[in-house]
């Protein structure tokens, strides 16, 4: 009610609008609320600002604000953009199914997008999270509850614009899993299921789990985390050889400042600078 009467649509994104679509929604876990705002970055920040609702201890992301806690302690994430995604393809094709599909009113009482904007973004979510901190169990079931109650039309529409997006390879391990863990209906798998990408997938959700909440990076020592992570590279590699000359410039940026920070570590006696104000300024 507050956007709309300051003349902004919304869109409630993932968590609500995904529990809808559970036999029981009190059966998916809760998370946060992500709602998406139309007017853009500089007009959305500008609106919280003014009326005091901008969480200031937050800085402000590619593609969302947080709003002040509730008084249930819910947090909220106003979302400018979209997709955290950063691929140009997958903004404009959100943006343009926006305008195409407007939010419609679901009988709970709010605005949903459509179902293929869902499977777009929520899809880029998934990849944005799995090559990144992690992603849990309950975004998968998301996804896979989003494609039970998709058309042939919706996954048609969305599977021939998987490539040019990044997101084919994501859409290839899915489509394994839910196979193996859902028993997916072959007409629903809209991409063809692929196996080592998949189990890869697979893996990566039992070791680390929802924002790697799970994984025991931290507690085997830094010289196994130091592999571990680059060993993580090769294996992205693999999972996206696409991808290789931006994963391997990444790479070498890490090492550059390795050594570039060498000074510093000998200053302060510690191989992590994660905490020292000369880094984090």
């Amino acid at each position: 009610r507050f956007f709309s009467e300051a003349g902004h649509g919304t869109a409630i994104l993932k968590g609500p609008a995904n529990a809808r679509l559970y036999p029981d929604p009190r059966s998916r876990q809760v998370g946060d609320i992500d709602i998406w705002v139309d007017g853009g970055r500089e007009r959305v920040v500008a609106l919280l600002k003014e009326n005091g609702l901008l969480d200031t201890h937050y800085p402000l992301q590619y593609h969302h604000a947080r709003l002040l806690p509730s008084e249930h302690g819910v947090a909220v994430e106003a979302h400018y953009r979209p997709s955290s995604y950063g691929n140009a393809c997958v903004q404009d094709y959100l943006e343009r199914e926006l305008q195409e599909s407007p939010p419609a009113l679901c009988p709970e009482g709010f605005y949903v997008p459509s179902v293929r904007f869902a499977l777009v973004m929520q899809l880029a979510h998934i990849r944005s999270h799995l090559l990144g901190e992690g992603v849990g169990l309950r975004q998968l079931t998301d996804y896979y509850l989003l494609l039970q109650n998709s058309t042939a039309e919706d996954r048609r529409g969305v599977a021939g614009r998987l490539k040019g997006m990044g997101l084919w390879h994501t859409a290839e391990a899915l489509m394994w899993m839910f196979v193996q863990m859902f028993d997916l209906d072959g007409e629903r798998t809209f991409v063809p299921p692929h196996r080592w990408r998949g189990e890869w997938v697979m893996k990566q959700v039992t070791e680390k789990g929802n924002f790697g909440h799970h994984t025991d990076d931290y507690k085997i020592g830094i010289l196994r985390f130091f592999l571990r992570k680059r060993w993580r590279v090769v294996e992205q590699i693999r999972f996206e050889p696409e991808r290789s000359g931006a994963l391997l410039r990444g790479e070498l940026r890490y090492w550059k400042n390795v050594f570039l920070r060498i000074p510093l570590r000998i200053k302060y006696r510690s191989l992590s600078l994660r905490f020292h104000p000369e880094i984090t300024k």
